[in-house]
């Protein structure tokens, strides 16, 4: 149960990272990227961190995610801090959007967890 919830934590996270990238590539869309935000997070970490493992840049270690995670950040933070009304606007204004999004994000992540405790063959 531990382990579900460290994953759960681990998405949240990387969600908040990518969300303001997500913001700024996909303003056309209507929710401005917020669905996108976790997928483009764990997108970008894992493939600078795959990218910098190929160079020999990074060992394939926990402190070498962490420190792809750490340049992503700050990648995000530059551009959260020059988004930062229109994320602020966005999270008030579309609440709803956000809050629907999480639950068919908890929803199909609790389902599949289910699936795994049933079947945890590696196949």
């Amino acid at each position: 149960m531990l382990d579900i919830l460290k994953w759960w934590l681990t998405i949240q996270i990387l969600g908040l990272i990518g969300w303001p990238i997500a913001h700024r590539l996909f303003a056309a869309l209507p929710g401005r990227g917020w669905a996108f935000g976790k997928m483009l997070g764990w997108l970008l970490v894992g493939y600078l961190f795959w990218l910098l493992g190929i160079f020999g840049f990074l060992m394939n270690t926990p402190s070498g995610i962490v420190f792809a995670a750490a340049l992503v950040t700050i990648a995000a933070g530059v551009i959260a801090y020059q988004d930062r009304d229109a994320l602020r606007r966005f999270l008030r204004e579309e609440r709803a959007f956000i809050i629907a999004c999480e639950m068919v994000l908890a929803a199909f992540y609790l389902l599949w967890a289910l699936h795994r405790a049933y079947n945890p063959d590696i196949v």
